[in-house]
């Protein structure tokens, strides 16, 4: 077979819509009161609009000694039923904006079963979340056509830029795997491994350790002229 062993790189996907840093604060200051609670917390946590919608307050907890969301792989109560998306149960440490969002909601939806809506149980879609979203998007006109989805994009590229690696983003965001965080978000990623030259360039300006030279300095290779070494 002439093409065993032949490997077709697949080719980096597009980013979609998300907020600019400087577009977040305008954004979440158009929405309507509860929306701009659920838009924060989004954009704090990457939640995706349908965790965002089933998250329960019994999935909150202090464990690792922050407030923290586990995203259970399964989970059911009286007339509604959850599974997490790809079977993926992951932890979701809540940043000091994540933080206030939830409190925020504690007193917006007091007493009930979820964090971001005051229904009993799970609503069955996200439908008037997205035309909030329309609503707000309309009014603040952002540079993108954001939608609910753009929220949780706009927390990974936030995440990136703050230099949280990417393999981190992948397991706070739930990817199956790093490789589909790379495929949308490896683009975020460049300035943080250009610093990776850094270290070694801090490290060859100190080539010893008890005498010891560790690596050598590269010196230009000497140009030869056709009658012999300059």
């Amino acid at each position: 077979n002439p093409a065993e062993g032949v490997i077709i790189a697949r080719p980096r996907r597009k980013i979609g819509p998300y907020l600019l840093a400087h577009e977040i604060a305008p954004f979440v200051a158009a929405c309507s009161d509860d929306m701009a609670i659920r838009a924060a917390f989004i954009i704090a946590t990457g939640l995706r609009a349908g965790e965002a919608v089933a998250l329960r307050w019994s999935w909150v907890s202090d464990g690792i000694g922050r407030p923290t969301i586990r995203i259970p792989e399964y989970d059911s109560g009286p007339g509604w039923e959850w599974k997490t998306k790809g079977h993926c149960a992951r932890a979701i440490p809540l940043s000091k904006a994540a933080q206030a969002a939830l409190t925020a909601a504690r007193e917006r939806w007091p007493g009930g079963p979820c964090v971001l809506h005051s229904e009993p149980r799970a609503l069955a879609g996200s439908g008037t979340w997205a035309r909030s979203i329309r609503k707000a998007r309309e009014k603040a006109q952002p540079s993108q056509p954001i939608d609910t989805q753009g929220l949780r994009r706009t927390a990974a590229t936030r995440w990136l830029a703050a230099g949280v690696t990417i393999y981190d983003v992948s397991r706070l965001l739930g990817h199956s795997s790093v490789t589909v965080t790379e495929r949308y978000y490896a683009g975020f990623c460049d300035h943080a491994w250009a610093g990776v030259m850094d270290t070694v360039d801090a490290a060859a300006q100190a080539p010893t350790i008890g005498g010891s030279v560790l690596l050598p300095p590269l010196l230009p290779r000497q140009r030869r002229s056709a009658k012999g070494t300059k």
